[in-house]
């Protein structure tokens, strides 16, 4: 449930830095990338270090799944 939580939030966050750059401000003028980046400075530094996490977590199960696999092969020889 938690976890759905979280995953819940972080769509919405995106959803919402979204939002923030395809919004039509009263001056008419969108938002541009360095208004983007100091509005959501710390959103995008925590979307990096998720999907950095995301990318290690991932090649480390990798490598141990193919560890497993080459280890079960020697025994069945």
């Amino acid at each position: 449930m938690k976890l759905l939580l979280c995953i819940g939030a972080l769509l919405l966050m995106v959803g919402l830095m979204y939002y923030s750059v395809t919004y039509s401000y009263p001056t008419a003028k969108p938002l541009d990338v360095s208004g983007f980046v100091a509005l959501w400075f710390k959103e995008i530094l925590i979307l990096g270090l998720l999907v950095l996490g995301l990318l290690v977590g991932t090649v480390a199960w990798l490598i141990k799944l193919i560890g497993l696999m080459l280890a079960r092969g020697k025994n069945a020889l």
